[in-house]
Order: structure tokens, then sequence, then C-alpha cells
């Protein structure tokens, strides 16, 4: 694989950071781009298309060639150890070579810009809360992102620009700026290379486009620090205190943050903040509904559970479809009994810290088990309808 010196070209009000890569004499542009108004911040180096293209190259077991600048710090760490945490990730993958024309050194001082990616879930307000609500806070957010690089599945360009002007309107109210940053990146992953199982390494290459005038990419945790591991899986989060010091250069630290806090402990810091009850948005259903949060994904039921045990529901009765949640909250809690992944897990702490009872049929579900127990509902409803229809007919 041969990435190309990268070329900047303005067009409609936007500024474009390509280059051309060459796979097996098939050429194929790669492109980010941003507004005008932030051209400043973009980086002149290779580094955020290494970052970007690492894993497809892995995958095929491809080298790099970089013909143009790359920071020598991201060099020497994609070159080996970033290499080797991936491959436990991603068992699949191929050691590679990588090398570049030029290697460079930053002789300045890091920029003052801090930014984190928002998409007004529960880990993007968590971040607020610790680097934007608070009067005094070390690394004060001064930037949030939206990036388009897979994020947005088979909706593409059309849901990501959608999402952006939902999201233009809150960030205005919370009051930072919102910098939209589209890319093609997603048409250089195959299928196989998902998105949840490489964001990281995607979202880390926009921090990277923008070193030039961000100089700390705060990327927002999924997992407490005891649930993170570098082991095959299917998601990257779990290696990302480790990973994102690895991409980090002499211009940018890319951190993790958050890594302290249990989802339930992020959403209970969430509902203390009054801009979330109006613009929290956990959903992953692609139905078209009425309200942000459809209330019955699993997103949904997990946050509306926790938020229930806190006794702070109610806030959020402008964003979440509540009655949906009822119809589901049963069978959820029942379900939930069962369950034995880490967030799953914090929840029935939570619940039992918190003496918060469970429904009598979620219980008995889970103990008699759940095909069983539903398996005699239908037999009793069953029952008593035939039971009313004979009493029906004897009246008549």
């Amino acid at each position: 694989m041969i990435i190309s010196q990268p070329i900047k070209t303005k067009k409609n009000g936007l500024i474009f950071y390509s280059v051309t890569i060459d796979r097996n004499s098939q050429k194929k542009e790669l492109w980010y781009s941003v507004e005008q108004c932030y051209e400043e911040l973009l980086t002149d180096t290779l580094d955020p298309f290494l970052i970007a293209l690492i894993i497809p190259a892995m995958s095929e077991g491809e080298n790099i060639h970089l013909k143009g600048k790359v920071s020598k710090e991201l060099l020497f760490n994609s070159s080996a150890p970033l290499q080797e945490v991936i491959k436990v990730v991603i068992p699949s993958l191929k050691n590679i070579s990588i090398k570049a024309d030029e290697e460079t050194i930053s002789d300045r001082f890091k920029a003052q810009g801090v930014a984190t990616g928002f998409s007004a879930g529960i880990d993007s307000f968590s971040v607020l809360a610790d680097h934007h609500y608070p009067y005094n806070t070390n690394f004060k957010l001064t930037h949030l992102l939206f990036n388009n690089v897979g994020s947005h599945g088979k909706g593409g360009e059309e849901l990501f620009n959608k999402r952006y002007k939902n999201l233009a309107k809150i960030t205005e109210t919370i009051g930072l700026p919102l910098i939209k940053v589209n890319s093609n990146l997603d048409s250089f992953y195959k299928e196989n290379l998902y998105f949840k199982q490489t964001h990281t390494f995607r979202n880390a290459s926009v921090g990277l486009l923008l070193q030039k005038g961000i100089g700390t990419f705060m990327y927002a945790s999924a997992y407490h620090f005891k649930d993170c591991s570098v082991e095959k899986s299917n998601d990257t989060s779990k290696t990302d205190p480790i990973t994102l010091p690895l991409i980090s250069t002499n211009d940018i630290n890319l951190i993790s943050v958050g890594n302290e806090y249990t989802r339930a402990e992020k959403t209970k810091f969430v509902s203390g903040i009054s801009d979330s009850y109006e613009f929290l948005d956990v959903c992953v259903s692609s139905r078209k509904r009425v309200f942000v949060n459809c209330g019955q994904c699993s997103k949904c039921l997990r946050t509306l559970v926790t938020l229930e045990i806190y006794g702070v529901i109610d806030h959020y009765s402008k964003v979440f479809d509540i009655c949906a949640y009822k119809k589901n909250r049963t069978k959820y809690l029942m379900l939930l009994l069962g369950k034995r992944d880490p967030m799953s897990l914090e929840i029935l702490k939570l619940a039992n810290k918190e003496g918060f009872k469970f429904p009598v049929l979620s219980s008995a579900g889970y103990y008699v088990g759940i095909s069983y127990f539903y398996s005699m509902v239908k037999l009793l409803r069953k029952y008593f309808k035939e039971k009313k229809r004979a009493k029906n007919s004897n009246l008549q």
C-alpha cells in the first residue's frame, strides 16, 4: 500500500485533506473534510492516514509506504508495539512493515485545543461532566467533534448530516463549537472489519488530522479499568488505555477518559446535568419514532433501568418513550437477572446497593427459566380465554 503526499483543496466552503492510495496498482482517494474556518487546525503530515489504514493493511498483509512526512514517534509505535496489541484483539491480522520518506519531530509546544467526540450519549455527556461544566477543571474542552468514519452504517452521509443538524442545536445550548468531520474512510474497511471492532483507530485518525490546533484529544471510555484488557474482542474499547498513548505524537496526546467510572456511575453524573434532560440520545433503533429515544432497544432499556434505580427517570420523559419502556420493563429485568457481562453486573450491583425491588414476574421468570415461564403465561392466557368464551356461550 502506497500513500501519496497529502494535498489540500477548497470547495463549497469546505477544505479537503486527501491522499491517493495505491493498492496493487489500483488507485483510490482517501479524504477528510472540515469547514474552511477550521483550516488552521489541520496537520501537514500523513499521521492520520497511517492510523486510519493500518488495520485494513494488516488485514491484507500489505506493507505501507508513506510518501511524505510522518511523526517519528508514531512511525516507531505503529511499526511494532501497536501492531502486537491489535493482533491480539483481531487475531486474523498480519504483521506488516511501515516506512516513510520523511520522519519528523515537532519542535513546537502542543496546541492549546482540547477536543472530544460528541454523540449526546452517556459517555459523551460524562466527559462534559468532568471537562466542561465544572468551573475549575483540568483539560477544559474547547471543541466537540462529530465524525463520519463508519458509525452511521447503511445510513451513510445522509444520516450523518441529519444527526449533525440535531447535534449542532444541542452544542449551541452547551456552548461549545461542533466540528463536522466528513470522510470516505469507511469505504476502505471490509465488512469483517466492522465499526465496533475498529472505531478507536478510525476516530483517532481524526484527532491526528486536527493536531496542529488540537493538543489533547479525549476519547470517551466505554469500560471501567477493571474490565479493560488486551484479548480477542469484538470491541477495541477495552484496549483504549493502552492503544491511544501509542497513537499519540509530539503534537497531540490521545487519552482515554472516564475509565475510572462504571457506566452506572457515569449515568448518575449525567443525571445531574440539566442539558441531558432534553438532549440525551442513547438509542440504537433504526425505526421511526416520536421521541429521541425509543425506550425499548437494548441501550434505552439499560439506561432507563439505571435512571429508575437512581430515582431520576422522570427527568427524561421528554426524550424517552416511557410508555414503551413500561411495556418492556418486566421482560428486560428478567433477562438482566441472568446476564453476566460487565455492564449488566454493574446494574445488578447498583440495584442491590440502592434496595431496588425487581417485579415479582421478573424474578419468577428468572428462577423458573424464561422460556418455561413464557410458555406457562401463554397457557394461562389460553385457559382464561377459553373459560371466558365458555361462560359467554352458557349465558346465550
